[in-house]
């Protein structure tokens, strides 16, 4: 199951990338290790519909998965809802996931897309007030059913959403939710790569670029 993923371009990349309105982001450090619990970077449709940047707690959403498929967000209202309004993107670079030799032994591989160097997770995000008033965010990844590059390591991977449907993606007035949904499906296999990374990733609190160099 997806569990970890780096971002280490430049928040001035996402706001070039995605046509950024709104920035609330002051500094982030890159990170080669996200995993559940992690803070980082969301895509928002803001206030006055502003395309808006935040910093968001990865699997905070309360009754929530940090990975949810498509078909358990209509399982439960409150989960309808946030498809319904409060869609978002993740922005990433690259993705690991594991190959499972048996209990105790499982190899990383590192996966990314080709031909772009940043991509978007599609996600949904929900938002609770603090104890001073200000907006504290989470949210949780998508996913879907594996590619022909990924399906031997595991059965799901998260959806990454095609460049020209992204921002269409966080627009709450979108009046098509099926059509949204139908948009979630795996990325190309041959858009892809895959190779082997180092253990080290196995340990969340490792975070450095060494994590992504393929062993050879």
């Amino acid at each position: 199951m997806f569990s970890r993923y780096t971002f280490f371009s430049s928040v001035d990349d996402l706001v070039d990338l995605f046509g950024v309105d709104k920035n609330e982001i002051k500094g982030f450090a890159p990170v080669y290790n996200a995993g559940y619990g992690s803070k980082m970077p969301i895509i928002i449709a803001g206030h006055a519909r502003e395309t808006t940047l935040v910093l968001a707690d990865w699997g905070g959403i309360p009754a929530s998965d940090p990975v949810i498929s498509l078909s358990n967000l209509d399982k439960k209202p409150e989960q309808r809802k946030l498809l319904q309004r409060r869609r978002c993107i993740i922005p990433a670079n690259g993705y690991f996931e594991w190959k499972r030799i048996s209990d105790s032994i499982a190899i990383p591989f590192y996966m990314r897309m080709l031909a772009r160097p940043i991509i978007g997770f599609a996600g949904v995000y929900d938002t609770l007030e603090s104890s001073d008033g200000t907006l504290e965010y989470s949210f949780s990844v998508i996913e879907t059913h594996a590619n022909e590059l990924v399906e031997p390591l595991s059965a799901t991977m998260p959806a990454i959403l095609e460049e020209e449907t992204m921002l269409t993606w966080i627009d709450p007035l979108h009046p098509d939710i099926e059509s949204l949904r139908s948009g979630i499906r795996p990325a190309k296999t041959s858009h892809m790569a895959s190779f082997r990374v180092q253990n080290d990733v196995n340990d969340s609190e490792i975070n450095k670029p060494s994590l992504i160099e393929p062993l050879l």
